[in-house]
């Protein structure tokens, strides 16, 4: 497998990942970091910082909104008031 190669199964990777966490709203992101050490904000900061790596200027905001698929502010209304319904 050559570089190009590994870094399409890593991106396919991460973008199911990410899928997968927006599907799962029953997971809280402190239940995520209690268990397993990260969460979306981890994430969020991750993927932002590899960008300014690279010279590419993205706010946190803008990646929250890829990785929550909505605004930050939005994400944490709507988990509110789920929990609320529940």
């Amino acid at each position: 497998m050559d570089d190009a190669q590994r870094q399409r199964l890593e991106a396919a990777a991460f973008r199911r990942l990410v899928t997968l966490l927006r599907s799962r709203t029953d997971l809280s992101d402190e239940m995520l970091y209690d268990n397993v050490g990260f969460s979306r904000d981890s994430l969020i900061h991750w993927y932002a910082e590899a960008a300014r790596a690279y010279g590419m200027h993205v706010t946190d905001e803008e990646v929250a909104r890829w990785i929550y698929g909505e605004s930050w502010e939005d994400w944490k209304i709507r988990m509110n008031n789920e929990d609320e319904a529940h």
